[in-house]
């Protein structure tokens, strides 16, 4: 079997799904523009890939702080038809349909990657998968976290758990912070790339692809 792995952000679709996720909640007026600025500054170190996870996690975890799990639920419908659904790239529908077996994987917190998932019609994927408390989440996670080498290590654990064994695994990100998932991936696809990866991706022969909405 051949297994399609696929980054989300900026990958499937043309922005970062998280990022929306805290516009969305800014215009819905539970989050302040105090948040949103010092969201983008963590965001540009995440580009440089240079974040530290575990302090952004306990950041961004501010934004539910007044949502428990069914608020949260809640809120998703509109949120996917305002903010996500009309920038998923053409091709990547393609490439979804065209792939026998698939997986998201990404960095983005699982109670937003899967709901994007669903809308995509991939129903198998792998997010942050947040800790719960008195049905809040905290700023705590389950390991691996789905970040940089931790992809790998999630993939492998689903892999196993799923007692598959592909003959070959396809990998389509935009990120430089997923260079050990392109090393690891058979076949590596950059989509859109940011500057480190391009280059690295005209280093190594991987594919460049730059599909437009």
């Amino acid at each position: 079997m051949t297994l399609s792995v696929f980054d989300l952000d900026k990958t499937l679709i043309l922005k970062d799904s998280y990022d929306l996720w805290h516009e969305y909640l800014l215009e819905e007026g539970i989050l302040s523009e105090d948040f949103i600025a010092k969201n983008n500054e963590m965001i540009e170190l995440y580009d440089l890939g240079k974040l530290n996870m575990d302090e952004y996690i306990k950041f961004s975890v501010q934004s539910l702080s007044r949502l428990n799990l069914d608020e949260i639920s809640a809120l998703m419908p509109k949120f996917l038809a305002n903010k996500i659904s009309h920038i998923i790239h053409d091709d990547a529908k393609k490439w979804i349909k065209n792939a026998d077996h698939k997986l998201i994987i990404s960095a983005t917190p699982e109670y937003v990657v899967k709901p994007i998932a669903n809308l995509l019609k991939v129903d198998e994927c792998i997010g942050v998968r947040l800790k719960v408390r008195d049905n809040y989440y905290i700023g705590e996670y389950h390991k691996p976290l789905s970040f940089q080498e931790g992809k790998v290590e999630a993939l492998k654990i689903w892999l196993m758990d799923k007692s598959l064994k592909p003959d070959k695994i396809i990998f389509y990100t935009d990120s430089i912070n997923d260079l050990a998932m392109c090393e690891f991936a058979d076949e590596t696809y950059c989509v859109n790339p940011d500057p480190k990866l391009r280059q690295i991706a005209k280093e190594r022969g991987w594919s460049i692809l730059e599909p437009r909405i």
